[in-house]
């Protein structure tokens, strides 16, 4: 009897085990998975920056704004096509959606996919300028792109309340507080 009792608990103690490595199974795939993800995120893909523009596209509905998205929508299409003049092209498609979130300021869902088409198109630059020197109009369209990014993840981010701070308006020699100067 005391052979199927230590068999017993050394079958639980087995069993406990064996559901830790499959716990620590889990995290490694998991964790495997989401640095594929993180990979496939910093590839350069022009197909996703022409979707993005297609989904700005379906998310306004200002008929003020149709022309400027046509525009964009085909400036992302000759991006897929053609990359050697990639500097003007993203220059004007950028003037573009600045134009967009300027107007559609208040849609957050809106400054958003501008943020990530601004973001695709750095990599975009940075693509087709690797295994060279970027040229001083793709440098001047990187640091402007750069720049509206941080504009616009400082619009996206949760405000902070600036501590209040309250003047001392009490005069030091008034006896009886009547707040007089």
């Amino acid at each position: 009897e005391n052979e199927i009792i230590v068999s017993s608990t050394l079958v639980d103690h087995l069993d406990v085990e064996y559901n830790e490595l499959l716990q620590l199974q889990q995290q490694i795939q998991q964790q495997t998975y989401q640095a594929e993800q993180r990979k496939k995120q910093d590839e350069y893909n022009p197909v996703v920056g022409y979707n993005l523009s297609v989904r700005l596209n379906h998310t306004i509905y200002s008929h003020s704004l149709s022309n400027h998205l046509k525009e964009i929508i085909s400036l992302s299409d000759q991006q897929l096509s053609s990359p050697e003049n990639i500097a003007a092209l993203l220059e004007r498609k950028a003037s573009l959606l600045n134009e967009v979130a300027v107007k559609e300021e208040k849609r957050k869902d809106v400054l958003v996919l501008v943020n990530e088409i601004y973001k695709y198109d750095l990599k975009a630059l940075e693509h087709n300028s690797r295994g060279r020197s970027m040229n001083y109009a793709e440098t001047r369209h990187f640091e402007r792109l750069n720049e509206r990014i941080s504009r616009l993840e400082q619009m996206n981010s949760p405000k902070v309340p600036q501590a209040k701070t309250h003047e001392n308006t009490r005069n030091n020699n008034d006896s009886d507080n009547t707040f007089t100067s």
